[in-house]
């Protein structure tokens, strides 16, 4: 699967940008992206599948993933 674009997620019912990236700069997984990759979440173009996969799972709607990967298809 292609990096996710952020008005992709923010395509999903309920998700706003403005929300998304307050609660995804939170997960572990996310952090340790940009430490990696040396981006800020403004420069990010699109996040790694694992990262938005384990953000829904934290934030107990992983059915919301599910339904991002039936629309991206």
């Amino acid at each position: 699967m292609h990096p996710i674009k952020k008005k992709d997620l923010a395509r999903l019912p309920g998700m706003h940008h403005k929300k998304l990236s307050f609660q995804i700069k939170e997960t572990p997984e996310f952090k340790e992206f940009l430490s990696v990759s040396n981006l800020s979440y403004s420069k990010i173009r699109g996040f790694p599948p694992y990262i938005v996969e384990q953000y829904f799972e934290e934030i107990g709607e992983p059915e919301q993933y599910q339904s991002l990967v039936e629309l991206l298809i």
